[in-house]
C-alpha cells in the first residue's frame, strides 16, 4: 500500500506539467486561430466605421422610417423640429422624438430638393426609427488590429467567466445561443461574404477555446482542476469520484443548452 501511494505521488509530481500543457494546448489552438483570423481581417479587409454625417447609410426594411418614405442617401436636416447637422445630433433628435410616443415630422434633402414626411408611431413608443449611419471601410494597422483582437478575446473570456459566477449566470444565459442559433448566424454570415464568415468562425473558435478552459469537468479546464486537486492532496481521485464530478458538469451544460435553445426558439420562431 505504501509503495502504491509512493508511485501515485511520483506520477502526480513528474507528469503534472506535461498533462496540464496537453490539456491547455487544445483550447489554446482555438484561441490563437481566432486571434490570427480577426487580426488578418481587420488589417487586410478592414472594418466598417460610422461616419458622423446626417446622410442616411441605410433604412431598415419594414421600419417606421421606410413606411414614412425615407431612403438610404437622404440627408436629414431636422427631426421633430430639432436641427440635425451630423449623426450625433440626428441620433439624439430621433431618441427624443421616439420617447414622446407621438407622430413627428422629419425634414430631409433628396436630389437637391427639401422634403418633409410624418413618421407615424400609432401612439406607441417605438424602440427604433429604423435608420443606420453612413459607414466607410477602414483598414487598421497590424498593431491596432492585434489590439482589437485581444480586446475581443477579453470580452469572450469575460462572458465565459460570468457564466460560472452564480450572481451573473442567469443574466449571461439570456444572450446565449444553442447550435440552432449558431447555425442560423452561420448561414447569415455566409450570405454576407467570405470575410464575415471567417469572422464568425473566429468568434465560434474563440468561444470554444475559452469555454473549454472553464474549470468544469469534463471540459479540459475541469480536467486541469482535477490535476491541481490531486497534486494538492498528493493522491489520485478515484474513478468513481471523477465520474460523479463529470456527471455534475454535464448536468450544468445540459441546463445551459436547454436555456440557450429556449432563447433561439423565442428569437427565431416566436420573434
Amino acid at each position: 500500500k505504501a509503495l502504491a501511494s509512493e508511485k501515485s505521488r511520483t506520477y502526480l509530481g513528474k507528469g503534472f506539467l506535461k498533462r496540464v500543457f496537453t490539456l491547455v494546448a487544445g483550447p489554446l489552438v482555438n484561441i490563437v486561430l481566432a486571434f490570427l483570423i480577426v487580426t488578418a481581417s481587420l488589417s487586410i479587409v478592414g472594418v466598417n466605421v460610422a461616419v458622423n454625417s446626417n446622410r442616411l447609410g441605410a433604412v431598415t426594411k419594414g421600419s417606421a422610417a421606410q413606411a414614412a418614405g425615407l431612403r438610404a442617401g437622404d440627408v436629414v436636416t431636422s427631426v421633430g423640429g430639432r436641427s440635425c447637422k451630423d449623426w450625433n445630433t440626428l441620433a439624439s433628435a430621433i431618441d427624443s422624438a421616439l420617447k414622446t410616443g407621438e407622430d413627428f415630422n422629419v425634414t430631409y434633402r433628396r436630389g437637391g430638393q427639401t422634403r418633409e414626411v410624418v413618421v407615424r408611431t400609432g401612439g406607441k413608443r417605438l424602440s427604433a426609427l429604423g435608420v443606420e449611419a453612413l459607414t466607410r471601410r477602414v483598414r487598421l494597422s497590424l498593431a491596432d488590429a492585434a489590439y482589437s483582437a485581444v480586446r475581443y478575446g477579453q470580452e469572450v473570456a469575460g462572458f465565459a467567466v460570468r457564466l460560472i459566477m452564480p450572481q451573473h449566470t442567469m443574466e449571461t444565459l439570456g444572450s446565449a445561443s444553442s447550435v440552432v442559433g449558431i447555425s442560423a448566424a452561420a448561414s447569415q454570415a455566409a450570405s454576407s461574404g467570405m470575410n464575415d464568415l471567417l469572422l464568425f468562425i473566429a468568434m465560434v473558435s474563440m468561444s470554444l477555446g475559452f469555454m473549454n478552459l472553464l474549470p468544469i469537468p469534463p471540459l479540459d479546464g475541469g480536467k486541469i482542476l482535477i490535476e491541481i486537486v490531486q497534486l494538492v492532496i498528493r493522491r489520485q481521485l478515484s474513478v468513481r469520484v471523477q465520474a460523479y464530478i463529470s456527471y455534475a458538469g454535464l448536468a450544468f451544460f445540459l441546463f445551459i443548452f436547454v436555456f440557450a435553445l429556449k432563447n433561439d426558439v423565442v428569437r427565431l420562431v416566436i420573434g
